[in-house]
């Protein structure tokens, strides 16, 4: 259950939950980065499902989103299946 937003130039594409969660806040990957003292390279890769976030950035993420840890954590562990689903699948389709 993927959330749709509007791109640029009208295109469309999904967004897992904690992107979700950023953009209800207004805030670019940029701004959450700095709210929490982290870099924008490292919300783009939570944010793609690469890992979850550990550590104290759960809390850290809870409190720039408005939000607690367990939404945090709920989110981000979808963002992180789902992405490893695409991944299996993509390598099954480049092996077939």
């Amino acid at each position: 259950h993927h959330m749709r937003l509007e791109g640029r130039y009208g295109m469309r594409r999904s967004v897992g939950r904690l992107c979700a969660l950023r953009v209800a806040r207004d805030l670019t990957q940029r701004q959450l980065a700095s709210a929490i003292g982290g870099s924008q390279a490292q919300i783009s890769k939570w944010e793609q499902g690469r890992f979850p976030p550990g550590g104290q950035w759960p809390a850290l993420l809870a409190q720039a989103l408005g939000t607690d840890v367990e939404t945090i954590n709920q989110a981000t562990a979808h963002d992180h299946g789902l992405a490893m689903r695409r991944r299996k699948r993509e390598r099954k389709e480049a092996g077939a």
